[in-house]
């Protein structure tokens, strides 16, 4: 007997894709250190759109 509880769905064409040209948008882009006071930057920007009622990008919600 399978216990389908376990069982991952396999991941669609256009989601795979998708997650390799993101992939291959962060492999290409600007390398940024992280600091304290870009840490805070950022921070501040994603409050800022919080408050605007912005919805965050789907790639980097859990």
């Amino acid at each position: 007997m399978k216990c389908l509880a376990h069982e991952e769905e396999p991941a669609s064409d256009d989601g795979l894709e998708r997650l390799r040209a993101a992939i291959a948008k962060g492999e290409a882009g600007e390398e940024i250190s992280w600091t304290p006071g870009w840490m805070d930057e950022i921070s501040r920007e994603a409050e800022a759109r919080r408050r605007r009622g912005e919805q965050p990008n789907p790639d980097v919600c859990p």
